[in-house]
């Protein structure tokens, strides 16, 4: 903030695509592409990375069952 920067269009950028799929009530997987475009500190080099992730959630039910 301030006249001190000079060269800080902005931080970063993110675009993530991607899907969902449910094995079961419990069990989903997540997969997809995300793209982040990046600002370094020194303020004029900027960093690209492409990631593929995937993404393995398994909700636990704690509830007493009857």
């Amino acid at each position: 903030m301030g006249k001190q920067i000079t060269y800080n269009y902005f931080d970063q950028n993110r675009f993530f695509m991607g899907f969902s799929y449910p094995f079961s009530k419990s069990l989903t997987e997540q997969a997809g592409y995300r793209n982040l475009f990046q600002q370094q500190a020194t303020g004029n080099v900027f960093v690209n990375n492409h990631v593929a992730r995937l993404l393995l959630f398994h909700t636990l039910d704690l509830r007493r069952q009857p």
